[in-house]
């Protein structure tokens, strides 16, 4: 298992309140490009929430978002525009 430095998006709402429209974005941006990989796998993740994107340490201005806790994954196939799926 990789080791994460950094800080849960849930926490550092609570710590720092509301975040500036470019950090959404860019939060959210780095999230949905993880999440298409997962797609381009076939696992779906179910539990999307603040404390399941963790903001990764580096030494440049902004953060790296990791997707975390596939626990309640999804195993899916892709048929058409659907997803179905049977194995958790």
């Amino acid at each position: 298992m990789e080791l994460l430095e950094g800080i849960d998006l849930y926490m550092h709402l609570k710590q720092h309140g509301q975040l500036s429209i470019n950090s959404a974005i860019d939060i959210a941006t780095q999230a949905l490009g993880a999440l298409q990989e997962a797609h381009n796998l076939g696992i779906v993740h179910r539990d999307l929430k603040p404390s399941n994107l963790f903001m990764c340490r580096n030494n440049w201005a902004h953060h790296h978002v990791k997707v975390i806790d596939y626990g309640l994954a999804k195993g899916a196939s892709i048929d058409g525009d659907s997803l179905t799926g049977r194995g958790t």
